[in-house]
């Protein structure tokens, strides 16, 4: 198939009620993925990254900044955010699907943040769910 990962193993052993199983493996690591997002979100002076990220999820947010008017600046440029509370953030997931539209999320989120400094103190009538 086009779009799927290389054969590792095949084997004939009934194991089971399988008659035989195929295993595939990635050619290159998918766990990883966050480490581009961090270093672009670290090269933001106003983001802060607030945990380790666990595989694919990033928690970022600032304290110069209002972050929920960034995720509002971010929503009119067609993102969709998840906001948390304590702190407060944004809430990025990812999967490899992601890894095409990385640049342009950091291009909107450095043009969201210079929004959200235009308009200081706005409302922006966000609720975090997390």
């Amino acid at each position: 198939l086009p779009n799927a990962d290389p054969l590792h193993k095949v084997t004939i052993i009934p194991r089971g009620r399988a008659l035989g199983a195929t295993q595939q493996l990635p050619e290159e690591d998918r766990h990883t993925l966050p480490d581009a997002y961090l270093r672009d979100l670290a090269a933001i002076p106003e983001i802060e990254i607030w945990a380790e990220p666990d595989l694919t999820l990033i928690n970022f947010g600032s304290f110069a900044l209002d972050i929920y008017a960034v995720a509002r600046a971010m929503e009119a440029r067609g993102w969709v955010t998840s906001l948390t509370r304590a702190p407060k953030g944004l809430h990025l997931m990812m999967s490899a699907l992601h890894e095409p539209a990385r640049e342009a999320y950091i291009a909107d989120l450095k043009a969201a943040i210079v929004a959200a400094r235009a308009a200081p103190g706005e409302e922006t009538g966000m609720v975090a769910r997390y």
